[in-house]
């Protein structure tokens, strides 16, 4: 293999190469898990058969595969590059003159190979002019980097995504609290009877929050009179149902409520018409729900005032 050179980023018409080996004219790419995809599989091979126009073969190996095996991926690339098979058709006329000539003077910014190309075929160019060849054991060092680099990449990416889940699951829990204090102010009425609207947040269930209507119930006292009223709190499992109609939010998958400050095995916060007068309960001037994503430890808090009633999204 002495004197066998690659050159990284490669242009051959619409497409780059991650390596290409002018001597023997393969084309070694390294695929992360996105090329497994139906869509991406189906433009690989397009690229593999517009490439075999040129007399390029396709060499591909898997980014975890060169992480994991680097001394398997050379040894398939010594032997492709050794033994080639099937046998190589003789090099096309119109390709051959750009294939030999990849260390010579070149024209353009984009380094277009001069003599001979026909012009009724895309041009093979260098991108950004010539440059020198990797050797195998340069290649692979290059490849490792590179798969390191997109590795470091693709994570700072999951966590950035991840990040906006429970980010975006809070600033919702923020716009329900707002939406249950802007039904107290406009005296709305989505449920007979409620004289109040509110949020439920259960420690017992931190995968989701309740919207409700605290709704009047009336019952004999000792004196055997019926006493009419609201208790200021989530009533599980009465009838009538306090839930709203899309009362019961889940929350996204890996996140949850971590933890209500003060904490409490359940807290209920409602807003009564017509100023929207704010109760927390258990009793407090300040409520903080925090909400987590198990995977990142990512955290946002939602903390909303009784004396002011202002809700904060943090």
């Amino acid at each position: 293999m002495n004197g066998l050179k690659f050159i990284r980023q490669y242009s051959v018409g619409p497409y780059f190469l991650d390596f290409f080996c002018p001597q023997r004219r393969l084309a070694i790419e390294v695929d992360g898990g996105q090329h497994a995809e139906d869509g991406q599989r189906t433009h690989d091979e397009g690229r593999t058969s517009y490439l075999k126009n040129y007399d390029i073969r396709v060499l591909r190996f898997w980014n975890n595969e060169v992480l994991a095996n680097p001394e398997g991926v050379a040894a398939r690339i010594s032997e492709v590059l050794d033994n080639p098979s099937p046998p190589l058709p003789p090099l096309r006329s119109d390709v051959s003159v750009g294939l030999r000539t990849v260390a010579s003077e070149v024209r353009g910014g984009e380094g277009e190979l001069a003599a001979g190309h026909n012009p009724s075929q895309p041009p093979l160019t260098l991108r950004g002019g010539v440059r020198h060849g990797f050797t195998l054991f340069e290649l692979l060092i290059v490849v490792a980097i590179f798969v390191v680099m997109s590795g470091m990449l693709l994570s700072n990416f999951r966590r950035s995504r991840l990040s906006d889940v429970t980010r975006i699951a809070a600033f919702r829990f923020a716009s329900d609290v707002a939406r249950m204090q802007s039904l107290a102010l406009s005296g709305a009425a989505e449920l007979d009877r409620a004289v109040a609207y509110g949020v439920h947040v259960d420690a017992a269930n931190p995968r989701r929050y309740i919207l409700f209507g605290d709704l009047v119930r009336c019952a004999p006292n000792a004196e055997g009179e019926e006493v009419c009223a609201a208790n200021g709190t989530y009533d599980a499992g009465a009838s009538p149902a306090e839930a709203l109609a899309d009362g019961i939010v889940p929350l996204a998958s890996g996140v949850r409520i971590d933890r209500t400050t003060p904490i409490a095995s359940a807290t209920d916060v409602t807003f009564r018409p017509p100023r929207g007068t704010v109760a927390i309960t258990p009793d407090a001037v300040e409520v903080r729900v925090t909400f987590m994503h198990e995977a990142t430890g990512d955290a946002r808090s939602v903390t909303i005032n009784r004396i002011s009633g202002r809700v904060d999204n943090e």
